[in-house]
């Protein structure tokens, strides 16, 4: 009988450690696009929110022939709903 001699492949504790690390980089990219494209998102969303209260301030000055002392002003008259929420922190105040 002949003895075959069986070598069992396996990775190398460095050749693991190299993997490991490759992916925990290609993670942090993933994870710095996404908090980027969110931060885009709630620039967005305030610029809107801004945008939107610009408006109707100036509807409301058209039609009342005077600025809005405060935002509430503006909510209790119908001009807006509620008042602007900050998307980040909930409050622009």
């Amino acid at each position: 009988m002949t003895q075959r001699c069986h070598r069992h492949r396996a990775f190398t504790l460095i050749e693991i450690l190299i993997v490991v690390a490759i992916i925990a980089i290609l993670a942090t990219i993933a994870i710095m696009q996404v908090r980027d494209v969110q931060g885009d998102a709630e620039t967005s969303a305030i610029r809107d929110q801004l945008r939107e209260l610009r408006l109707q301030i100036k509807y409301y000055q058209f039609l009342e022939n005077t600025y809005p002392d405060t935002l509430n002003t503006l909510a209790t008259t119908g001009y807006i709903t509620g008042s602007p929420i900050h998307p980040g922190s909930g409050s622009f105040v």
